[in-house]
């Protein structure tokens, strides 16, 4: 059967049938907005669930690499070798950098994925933002080796846990009482820039104020309850 031809002014009613109007439209706009509203905040969370674990996984190779150096040396604890220009190795190999390159803990495994930027400021100073920056630091240290080899990281290292330094308490990790309780890595904002923290004084090392933990820095407990 042959349908008879559809006139212009059925065209344009069928035309006018199928378009949206301009509140519908709005309507729309409005809902996708809505649902934007409500899904960006737990994209948001997902993304900075995702980049905690990546943080706690860089922690915890540290830490590994730490517990195999002082299980390997008879839990004598790491030198206090932050800086020694005239013996540039000495500090680049000895401390805690070269303790965790050792053990293949280096490059992004140094950073943590929310302060991954290396700072521009003065001697490599970093933040709860920004990644302390060794290009801009002295040669002869553990972050500058000299202008062409430096490390950059997020991370720092309770100083307490070194043998012969000013702050040492003790040159083997089994006097230390309670050492469970004794954080030995952590988020670090090395330099005079701080972020909130109950810390009772200035840490003598650029590398010791925090980011993110929240317990008062104070040595580990040697021999005592």
């Amino acid at each position: 059967m042959t349908l008879p031809p559809t006139t212009g002014t059925e065209a344009a009613m069928t035309r006018r049938t199928r378009a949206f109007t301009l509140i519908e439209l709005l309507v729309v706009i409005g809902m996708i907005s809505v649902m934007l509203s409500l899904l960006l905040p737990a994209l948001g969370k997902a993304r900075a669930a995702a980049r905690s674990a990546n943080c706690l996984s860089n922690l915890h190779q540290l830490d590994v690499a730490w517990m195999m150096y002082t299980a390997e040396n008879k839990g004598q604890l790491m030198g206090y070798n932050f800086y020694t220009p005239k013996t540039p190795n000495v500090a680049w190999n000895g401390y805690w950098l070269g303790v965790a390159e050792s053990n293949k803990v280096r490059g992004d495994a140094l950073l943590c994925p929310s302060a991954s930027q290396p700072s521009d400021q003065a001697r490599g100073y970093g933040s709860c933002t920004f990644a302390w920056n060794g290009a801009k630091d002295s040669a002869g240290s553990c972050i500058k080796f000299n202008a062409a080899t430096y490390r950059v990281g997020s991370y720092g290292y309770n100083h307490y846990l070194t043998s012969g330094g000013a702050d040492s308490q003790t040159f083997n990790v089994a006097a230390i009482k309670g050492l469970s309780d004794v954080p030995v890595f952590f988020d670090s904002a090395p330099g005079p820039t701080r972020c909130r923290t109950n810390a009772t004084r200035p840490p003598p090392s650029p590398h010791l104020p925090t980011c993110k933990a929240t317990w008062t820095r104070r040595p580990p407990n040697i021999g005592g309850s």
